[in-house]
């Protein structure tokens, strides 16, 4: 595990493929993490310098697009609080999880969400429960 811990007071924010949204709401497999990864891929918002929430996940949504993902208009921008993510995790499957600054040469908000795996469906189900969806850009 790299990079130092995110803060609980701060945010991180996820795209959300159309496939794991039903009508603009945002589904456990938003935040499923595949079979063969350690983390779940995030971005931290207040990195980015952005305070206000709605303005934070265009910011990631053009972030992403500029780093060559396909960014569906249909697709959301799911954005959590870090205290309210680990929260989430611990009441729902009694784990604990980290929020951690991962950065990328193409990406310096990067950051992840380590301590569970794809068998956890139950943390996944919180996450996207406690989450607000935005619209991409």
């Amino acid at each position: 595990m790299t990079g130092k811990d995110i803060p609980t007071g701060d945010h991180i924010c996820r795209y959300c493929k159309p496939s794991s949204t039903v009508g603009g709401k945002l589904m456990a497999e938003a935040f499923q993490i595949r079979r063969n990864e350690d983390h779940l891929s995030v971005n931290w918002i207040e990195y980015l310098g952005v305070q206000d929430l709605a303005s934070a996940a265009v910011m990631v949504s053009e972030l992403l697009r500029g780093r060559g993902y396909r960014v569906k208009p249909s697709g959301r921008m799911a954005v959590i609080g870090v205290g309210t993510a680990m929260s989430a995790a611990l009441d729902a499957a009694n784990k604990r999880i980290r929020i951690r600054h991962v950065p990328r040469p193409d990406d310096e908000s990067h950051a992840g969400i380590f301590g569970y795996t794809y068998d956890d469906y139950e943390i996944a189900a919180a996450l996207a429960k406690q989450s607000q969806s935005f619209r991409t850009s």
